[in-house]
């Protein structure tokens, strides 16, 4: 959309030259808006890109504002190459514009130096399970509470107010400041920091941006610690935008309140008409909203279809993983979804983890890829690397024979005459050789395996370097190119060691041969746009179709049935998630048998209902159930 093309709502009473806040429900147009008047500013009012401080929930949304800007001709192309330095530096997720204004030199904590420290103190800390918990995940879980909360440990009400004590309290009875004070020490010898001292720095030191646009996006999602790093860059800022909705709170269990957005001393412009959420979707998004909010008025711009499906179900064993799944061509199952919908663009929600990593197991063994969070199985995740890597090198080397190399008398001009496959013409990265040579058998390689895993520490230190198959032939035998290039036919002759062991290994294999007989090349996960996720993790983020598994757990029931706060949190998120899709919202039921139905039943006659209050005339809106 041209810039011209964009009403800059609120600009009669709030020109583009004052601040404000833009309480903006969902689809309609937070981040466009505030970039209209960015634009504005630049365009008209003697301001340039390097007067611009904005704050994003998402890298990916940075570079889209930017990419945004330049479509307008308000900044030059060229700011796109290198965003994190120059003019547009200050652009970017709050813990990178915190970053570079406090130059913070120490490493960020990682899970295994939290782990180790647990270790230590003789507590648990990895689990089986992503979801599981264990007391040293929970210490940490208030730890991190508590440091979002602005306070510490030693603050006796606000640990006693900490949405995580008690559960914490239920695996481990030791000292909290005790351990909050050992954990401080740890991180100083190991010269790291964790990862919301990166706001509490820039906070402490009184650094912020310094220029006189400072844009603040998603701002109803904020914590305490990030609303006092904000507003003290406000103090510095000539024209303040903050974008926020505070029905869209998602992240409460971290301490986000949309008291934060509410309380800010700006003028607040509502945006009232909604161009993404069809006319059904907003009825049943404001239905559960209702129960616990007060529903925004905003027009709706669109139709959309409702689908009611009765989900084929999801069973999982504590030993054996995943033991049931939906086939791919079963009626409700993920993959029937993206065959019949498309899966260019689906979003599959689910209120756990547990069920998002139930629904990616599904696309798994169907040969979808999919973005998942990154403690799950998602294409795109460090727990996939390996997966991943081994994939696309053998999507590469699939058809190549000894034929094609320096084997039985072939040599220089004859040596890739059978099929037409020079090995000069394909490179590996490195990344994908090392995984290569890390999950051939001892047998097929022409070095030891101990070179072989020097080889691979130097791949993966060069991650920008590629092997041609010519080179990287140097470190195989011709028995290599027998067993390894019938792509998907090639996965039981690998070595199973770099996949792991156990269910979660038999996990990455079948997830590796399904995608080998589905997919026609390599997979880059950039380009996945198919997302198995949880609700808390699709902030921001819309799609066509959007497919909402309708079920809580005993435990989120009880609390909502005994805690109004619980209560209201608990629909915010359901309103999140049924405001996502532009196309087709697809509720899925009883996909998960320890869970308890939330989302009304009726919806078509919900829908239809809604369509005809607005609307006198016209064809009333369909459905479709399976």
């Amino acid at each position: 959309m041209d810039l011209e093309d964009i009403e800059i709502t609120g600009i009669e009473d709030v020109p583009v030259t004052e601040s404000l806040a833009y309480h903006g429900p969902p689809g309609t147009g937070k981040t466009s808006k505030s970039a209209a008047r960015v634009a504005k500013l630049i365009q008209d009012h003697d301001y340039g890109i390097e007067d611009v401080a904005w704050v994003t929930y998402r890298r990916s949304l940075a570079r889209d504002t930017l990419a945004r800007l330049a479509s307008w001709d308000i900044i030059d192309p060229s700011e796109l190459e290198n965003p994190s330095d120059g003019a547009t530096r200050y652009i970017g997720t709050a813990h990178a514009v915190a970053n570079r204004c406090a130059s913070i030199g120490e490493g960020v904590v990682e899970p295994w130096h939290r782990s180790d420290f647990c270790e230590k103190r003789g507590m648990q800390f990895w689990t089986s399970e992503p979801w599981e918990d264990s007391a040293g995940k929970l210490l940490f879980r208030v730890l991190d509470y508590l440091a979002n909360a602005n306070t510490t440990p030693e603050d006796k009400a606000a640990l006693r107010e900490c949405p995580h004590t008690d559960d914490l309290r239920d695996h481990w009875q030791g000292d909290i400041v005790e351990a909050w004070y050992e954990w401080e020490d740890y991180k100083g010898q190991m010269n790291i920091i964790d990862f919301h001292e990166m706001l509490k720095r820039p906070l402490q030191e009184g650094e912020s941006p310094g220029r006189p646009i400072l844009v603040i996006d998603e701002y109803h999602d904020v914590t305490a610690l990030m609303d006092a790093l904000f507003r003290s860059w406000m103090e510095d800022a000539e024209i303040v935008i903050v974008a926020g909705d505070p029905h869209q709170v998602v992240n409460a269990y971290d301490g986000a309140s949309p008291a934060f957005f509410e309380d800010l001393d700006l003028p607040t412009v509502l945006l009232d008409t909604t161009y993404r959420v069809p006319e059904e979707h907003w009825a049943l998004a404001t239905r559960m909203l209702a129960d616990a909010h007060t529903p925004p008025a905003v027009t709706r711009d669109g139709r959309g279809r409702v689908n009611d499906i009765n989900s084929p179900r999801f069973e999982h064993s504590e030993e054996n993983g995943w033991v049931n799944l939906p086939g791919r061509d079963t009626p409700g199952s993920p993959g029937w979804i993206c065959e019949k919908f498309g899966r260019e663009e689906t979003l599959f929600l689910t209120r756990t983890r547990m069920q998002a990593d139930g629904v990616g197991a599904a696309l798994e063994a169907a040969g979808i890829p999919y973005r998942s969070q990154p403690e799950l199985h998602g294409w795109n995740t460090e727990e996939t690397d390996i997966r991943l890597a081994v994939h696309n090198a053998l999507q590469k080397i699939e058809g190549y024979s000894p034929a094609n190399f320096r084997y039985g008398g072939n040599k220089a001009f004859g040596e890739y005459t059978g099929n037409n496959k020079n090995p000069a013409d394909i490179s590996l990265k490195n990344s994908e050789a090392a995984a290569l040579l890390e999950a051939t058998s001892a047998h097929d390689l022409d070095i030891t395996r101990s070179d072989a895993n020097d080889l691979v520490e130097e791949l993966r230190d060069d991650e920008d370097g590629h092997l041609t198959l010519r080179e990287f032939d140097d470190y195989v035998t011709k028995s290599f190119w027998e067993r390894y290039t019938a792509g998907a036919g090639s996965v039981n002759r690998l070595n199973k060691g770099p996949f792991g062991s156990g269910s979660s290994g038999e996990r990455e294999l079948r997830a590796l041969r399904a995608a080998l007989n589905r997919q026609d090349g390599p997979i880059s996960p950039d380009s996945i746009s198919c997302h198995a996720i949880t609700i808390h993790a699709s902030k921001g983020m819309e799609a066509d179709d959007v497919v909402v598994y309708d079920g809580i757990s005993n435990r989120i029931l009880r609390e909502i049935q005994v805690n109004d706060e619980s209560r209201r949190n608990e629909y915010r998120t359901w309103y999140v998630a049924l405001s996502r899709a532009k196309k087709r919202l697809h509720v899925m039921r009883d996909g998960f048998a320890w869970t308890n139905s939330i989302i009304p039943e009726n919806l078509q006659a919900a829908a239809r209902e809604a369509y005809q209050e607005g609307h006198v005339d016209g064809d009333l809106p369909g459905g479709e159930t399976a």
